[in-house]
């Protein structure tokens, strides 16, 4: 069995009205897709877990086409939309899971972990951040039933040591004052709450998922926004589940500017999810930050599935003829053997 996940970018700075400004042009965009589509199509996973398809419904039609089997989906930004019309007319991404012609799909579900409003493809009303998860059930012929949960968790940054060790220099030398840091503190700390807000009511909903549905094994992949060293690692793996990147492989950095740079140069003056309070040392410093590599896209398991053999690798993480790899994150491939 192979599963796989991939945050697959949708090239989009996250700010905008009307639209939302754009990294690249579309050819540039509809190449990286179509490296995505290849690959996805060489490695004939079982399951593919994708995260930020947009256009979504788009996105949806074009892995059905080429993949065939079956593609659950659910919306997590959108803006303000009236029967799929509205701003920002370029926003409309989400979640997507792929299960090839040999998973038979039980049931599935949907929920939205954080936000204020809602999202969907008609429908869709919310002017900020929406993080939402899929759950699907699905009969496995080597592998039986088989709980399978695709998110994207809030991308704030995490107060790791990495980033204190930058703030604590900066401080040090002059470039941020204490009271920059006494609400840098509490920025970090909000970020880390909805974070694992987020995490708490997904595991919850595992958990009833579970007791009404008993399976063989659970699966929990895609972007969760936080390293190894972070909360969400910490949580999943006091409650039992398996890192399977680490223990099944060898755990490279899934965010890396310095293989990535192509597309990491493109985002050079992404406004980060910290407050800068006018201040241009603390810009410098978030990207010093974002560009130093981590791994932050993850497959656990819990149940036979965890303890299998299996072996663990990037995907998507050399680039093509002309310098750009497929998305700005890498993707993780487990392959039980």
């Amino acid at each position: 069995m192979i599963v796989l996940t991939m945050n697959v970018w949708h090239g989009l700075a996250g700010r905008g009205h009307v639209r939302f400004r754009e990294f690249e042009n579309s050819a540039r965009r509809e190449a990286r897709w179509k490296m995505t589509l290849d690959e996805l199509d060489r490695r004939k996973a079982d399951l593919a877990l994708l995260q930020e398809l947009n256009p979504l419904e788009a996105r949806v039609r074009a892995l059905r086409q080429r993949l065939g089997g079956r593609v659950l989906h659910r919306h997590d930004q959108a803006g303000v939309k009236v029967l799929g019309r509205g701003l920002p007319e370029n926003l409309s991404t989400g979640l997507g899971l792929h299960l090839s012609s040999r998973v038979r799909l039980i049931e599935s579900e949907s929920l939205q972990l954080s936000g204020v409003g809602f999202s969907g493809a008609r429908f869709s009303l919310h002017l900020g951040e929406i993080r939402t998860a899929l759950l699907a059930w699905i009969d496995h012929p080597d592998r039986g039933r088989i709980l399978v949960v695709n998110t994207h968790l809030h991308h704030g940054f995490e107060a790791t040591p990495a980033l204190r060790e930058l703030l604590n220099e900066a401080q040090e030398d002059g470039r941020v004052q204490a009271s920059q840091m006494e609400l840098l503190e509490i920025a970090l700390a909000e970020a880390r709450d909805r974070r694992l807000l987020e995490l708490d009511r997904l595991l919850e909903s595992v958990h009833r998922a579970e007791r009404r549905r008993p399976v063989d094994a659970i699966l929990l992949g895609g972007d969760l926004n936080s390293p190894p060293e972070g909360v969400v690692a910490k949580v999943l793996a006091a409650n039992g589940w398996i890192d399977l990147h680490a223990v099944r492989g060898a755990a490279e950095p899934t965010w890396d500017a310095t293989r990535n740079h192509a597309n990491h140069r493109l985002q050079a003056d992404f406004e980060f999810p910290l407050p800068t309070f006018g201040n241009p040392e603390l810009q410098k410093l978030y990207r010093a930050f974002d560009d130093r590599p981590r791994r932050i896209d993850y497959l656990w398991a819990k149940g036979a599935l965890a303890h299998a053999p299996a072996r663990a690798q990037l995907i998507l993480d050399r680039p093509n003829a002309e310098g750009f790899c497929a998305s700005d994150h890498f993707g993780v491939m487990v392959q039980w053997s």
